[in-house]
């Protein structure tokens, strides 16, 4: 990586930090990866999120980890779940992993030539987490079969 992109990915792991810190986050740093690692507390569910940056390809990123696991007999009901929670949010998505059935909900802004600061990076925050807290619950209804895949797609 160029100096250039290692200035620019070290100020935005900087940024990051400094918006974990004002907005009052318990979290862990990894310096030398350029992330943060921070468990919430939704509606319902507790939330696993890892937040860095990305210098080479000059991104921010997050991911959550969902609990959730489809088992090979509803493998399709787990891609439905992804595309229509995916669909029902305004920045992320949800990506599903077929070979395991584990879903994963991930957001990237790129910081190339641009001037981010604390306020987008807490807006992102705020996205993730709204999203992840929006749909975990209901992944997890219909993994676990507690609801079926038409009456998930009505909750949207």
């Amino acid at each position: 990586m160029d100096e250039n992109k290692i200035l620019a990915a070290d100020n935005m792991y900087q940024l990051i930090c400094k918006a974990m810190d004002d907005n009052k986050f318990k979290y862990e740093k990894d310096e030398a990866k350029r992330s943060v690692h921070f468990g919430v507390i939704g509606n319902d569910k507790p939330m696993s999120f890892a937040m860095f940056v990305d210098g080479e390809r000059e991104l921010l990123r997050i991911f959550c980890f969902l609990d959730s696991k489809f088992q090979i007999d509803k493998l399709v009901d787990g891609a439905i779940a992804c595309c229509v929670a995916s669909f029902s949010i305004t920045d992320g998505s949800f990506d599903y992993d077929v070979t395991s059935g584990e879903i994963t909900f991930r957001m990237s802004y790129s910081y190339k030539d641009s001037e981010i600061g604390v306020e987008s990076i807490v807006y992102m925050l705020e996205q993730a987490l709204n999203a992840v807290d929006k749909c975990n619950d209901r992944i997890a209804d219909l993994c676990d079969g507690k609801s079926t895949i038409t009456e998930y797609i009505k909750l949207f």
